[in-house]
C-alpha cells in the first residue's frame, strides 16, 4: 500500500513538473521577442506566427516593438525579452563587448541598409556625398556601414557634415539633411506612396557582403531551454514562409497593428523584403547561415577601428556567434 502511494506521489510530482515546464518560457509566464523596429511586414516571422497560431497552443507569446529606447540586444541581455531581432553587425559588436547572444536564423541574406536621397537631388552615389549633410543613426548598423562605404568609395569623412538622426524621415523631406540612413524596403515605400520619390544607395553596390537582420537569443536560453528555442524557431520560420505565400493577408495583419502604414504599403514592403530572404533563390532553406558570410560580416565589422578596441574583439570566435542547430532545414 505504501509502495503504491509513493509511486502515485512520484507520478504526480513528475506530471506537475512537466506541466510547469510546458507552460512557461525562460523562467517567465510569457515568451517574448523584441523586434528591431515597429510593426512592418519585414518582421513577418514572429508576428505572423502569433497571429496564425503557429506557436504551441499553451504558450503566451508577446511580440514587442523595438527602437532606440528598447534595443533588442539590451532587452535580451537583461532578461526582459527571450528573443530579439537585430543586425548581424550589431550582434558581432555585442559579442565583442562580452554579451553572449547567438544568431538562430538569418532573416536577411544581405544587408537591407539603404541611404536615401530625394530623387530631385544630385546625390546618386556615395561619391556624391562631399559637401552635403548626412544623417547618422549613431550606435546602429547604419552608422558602421556609412563609415565602410565612405572608405570604400574613397570619400574623406571631413568632406561631409553629419548630424544625429532618429527614426523619422522628416529631416530628409524637409531638406534638413541630404542623406538619410534607412532600410531599402520601408521608408522608400512610405515616401513614394506620398508622392516623394527617392534614390536608394545600397551597400551591395560597393561589394559589402554581410547578413542583415537575424533572430537571436542568449546562450543561457539555448543551454537551459533548448526545446523552447527549437519550437520558437520552427514557428518563426513557418510564419515567414506563410507570409510570403499570403502577402495580401499579411499586409492586413500589419495594417491592423500599425495604423500609420496602409495594407497596400505593407504588401509592397513585404514584396521588397522577399529578395533578402531567399537562399539559393528559394525559401526552402530560409534562415540558413554559412561561416563564410559570417566571416565576411566580421571583416566589415573590423573595418571600424572602434570595433577592434572592444574587450573580446581579438578573441572572438565566429562559430560561437551563430548556430543552425534549431533550423529544420540547414
Amino acid at each position: 500500500m505504501k509502495k503504491n502511494f509513493n509511486m502515485r506521489y512520484c507520478f504526480f510530482v513528475l506530471l506537475i513538473s512537466f506541466i510547469a515546464i510546458s507552460c512557461t518560457s525562460v523562467g517567465k509566464n510569457t515568451i517574448s521577442i523584441r523586434l528591431k523596429w515597429l510593426f512592418f511586414s519585414n518582421y513577418s516571422g514572429a508576428v505572423v506566427a502569433k497571429e496564425k497560431g503557429f506557436f504551441p497552443a499553451h504558450w503566451s507569446v508577446e511580440v514587442r516593438q523595438g527602437g532606440f529606447e528598447a534595443n533588442p540586444i539590451t532587452m535580451v541581455e537583461s532578461g526582459s525579452d527571450d528573443f530579439g531581432i537585430t543586425s548581424a553587425l550589431e550582434l558581432l559588436r555585442a559579442r565583442a563587448q562580452g554579451i553572449k547572444i547567438v544568431a538562430l536564423c538569418a532573416d536577411f541574406q544581405k544587408s537591407p541598409v539603404s541611404f536615401l536621397t530625394l530623387a530631385s537631388s544630385n546625390i546618386k552615389k556615395i561619391e556624391d556625398f562631399p559637401g552635403h549633410i548626412i544623417g547618422i543613426k549613431y550606435g546602429t548598423n547604419t552608422e558602421l556601414l556609412y563609415k565602410v562605404l565612405l572608405k570604400r568609395a574613397g570619400v574623406d569623412q571631413n568632406s561631409v557634415t553629419t548630424i544625429p538622426m532618429k527614426f523619422s524621415t522628416l529631416p530628409l523631406v524637409g531638406k534638413q539633411v541630404d542623406v538619410y540612413p534607412s532600410y531599402y524596403m520601408t521608408d522608400p515605400v512610405n515616401l513614394e506612396s506620398q508622392g516623394i520619390p527617392v534614390t536608394t544607395i545600397n551597400p551591395d553596390e560597393y561589394g559589402v557582403e554581410c547578413y542583415g537582420n537575424i533572430l537571436f537569443t542568449h546562450e543561457n536560453t539555448i543551454r537551459e531551454k533548448p526545446y523552447i528555442v527549437r519550437e520558437f524557431v520552427a514557428a518563426y520560420v513557418r510564419g515567414w514562409k506563410w507570409a510570403i505565400e499570403h502577402p495580401e493577408e499579411t499586409g492586413e495583419i500589419f495594417a491592423n497593428l500599425n495604423e500609420a502604414t496602409s495594407a497596400k504599403n505593407q504588401v509592397e514592403i513585404l514584396k521588397r523584403t522577399q529578395t533578402f530572404l531567399l537562399v539559393e533563390g528559394t525559401m526552402d532553406r530560409f534562415g540558413a547561415m554559412e561561416e563564410k558570410k559570417w566571416l565576411s560580416t566580421l571583416d566589415i565589422s573590423q573595418e571600424d577601428p572602434g570595433f577592434n578596441t572592444l574587450p573580446n574583439a581579438k578573441t572572438l570566435n565566429i562559430r560561437d556567434c551563430y548556430t543552425n542547430d534549431f533550423l529544420l532545414t540547414k
